[in-house]
């Protein structure tokens, strides 16, 4: 598995896909794909998401100020000014429960659709970079049995992740709405709601494993041969297992990388009078970070194996002088001979005249 060789051929990729020759309307559509795909990802740089805010410029002006008691001053603050209502709002369970109910009813249909989308945009945006081509309406029909695969998944991660938070969220309402109903002070029940917070951080970083796997490796091999993503996690974890380390250290490198873009989006969302901040016209600007890093995990994964290799497939035929009408070209990831003419020599390998070991038959969806 190469990873820091795989950046120089992402690259080369992503300048192909959008400056040769340039096109507005190209960067329009990647952009568009790339929002799609930013609805299952909140915006951020695609598994170990990055906190797309910056900070809050009101901090304590010495500095030095506790955190823990800044907190408690917040919730202090907020219930003594709040009154009655507040107080009230805790004394009535029933009342909780029903705005609970109601919140559930409107946002739960919104989060289906926009986790639905964000699967169609993420299996969307593999294609359109594998191919170097961002035909919209080819890319949603091309990936929808992927797509539909991937949000079953990402159900199921869900359903599990209430499993896991429900009795956490449910234990800390327990011990802390009785002490406040009671009329005890907010800085008497923090420390519980600390712990709870740190419980629930480390929870939430098995889910976030799991899915950064899912979204850079499982699913791009889930497009490629049609799986289901348990079929898709059976075929990469039987080769990802010998390359643990290398997998840490692309996605160490992948948070470096993507902190140093969001700067980069930050500064021209600046430059653009925040109009560089609007949903697609972001990431229209940020097409060639999200191209390139995109483009980085497919050479990532063909550098692991050649049933893996997603670059090129359903793309346009080589150029002359690639292999033309004569023999396909030398494959340096091993196995039979690619049909992409731009991939990076050095990963070893060699060319089997028998055609044996290359990629299985059927490209995008083929079993």
């Amino acid at each position: 598995m190469r990873v820091t060789e795989s950046m120089g051929p992402a690259w080369e990729t992503m300048k192909r896909a959008l400056f040769r020759p340039f096109n507005i309307g190209t960067w329009f559509s990647f952009g568009f794909v790339f929002f799609l795909q930013a609805c299952a990802e909140g915006g951020g740089t695609g598994g170990f998401n990055l906190p797309s805010g910056t900070g809050n410029s009101n901090r304590h002006p010495s500095g030095g100020g506790d955190s823990a008691d800044d907190l408690a001053g917040l919730a202090h603050g907020l219930l003594a000014h709040s009154g009655d209502p507040l107080r009230e709002l805790f004394a009535d369970p029933g009342l909780i429960i029903i705005i609970v109910a109601i919140a559930c009813v409107l946002a739960v249909p919104l989060v289906l659709l926009t986790m639905w989308l964000g699967t169609r945009g993420q299996m969307m945006a593999i294609r359109s970079v594998a191919i170097g081509q961002a035909n919209v309406g080819e890319l949603w029909s091309a990936t929808r049995g992927a797509a539909s695969s991937l949000f079953k998944f990402q159900l199921a991660m869900i359903g599990l992740s209430l499993l896991v938070f429900v009795p956490i969220v449910g234990g800390g309402a327990a011990m802390t709405v009785p002490a406040i109903r009671s009329g005890a002070s907010i800085e008497s029940v923090l420390p519980v709601i600390l712990v709870l917070a740190l419980v629930a951080v480390l929870a939430i970083v098995p889910f976030a494993i799991v899915g950064a796997m899912a979204r850079n490796f499982v699913a791009p091999i889930m497009l490629k041969h049609g799986l289901t993503a348990r079929e898709g996690w059976k075929r990469f974890w039987a080769v990802g297992r010998d390359h643990v380390g290398s997998i840490i250290v692309f996605f160490v490198l992948r948070l470096v990388v993507g902190f140093g873009a969001g700067i980069v989006g930050l500064i021209a969302g600046l430059f653009t009078c925040c109009l560089g901040f609007l949903p697609i016209l972001h990431t229209t600007l940020m097409a060639p970070y999200l191209v390139f890093e995109r483009a980085w995990t497919l050479e990532v994964l063909a550098s692991m194996s050649p049933d893996f290799d997603l670059r090129g497939q359903g793309g346009a035929p080589p150029p002359e002088g690639y292999g033309g009408g004569g023999p396909a070209p030398f494959n340096p990831y091993g196995g039979a001979p690619s049909g992409n003419p731009y991939a990076p020599p050095g990963y070893g390998g060699g060319y089997d005249p028998s055609g044996g070991g290359g990629p299985p038959q059927g490209g995008f969806g083929g079993r």
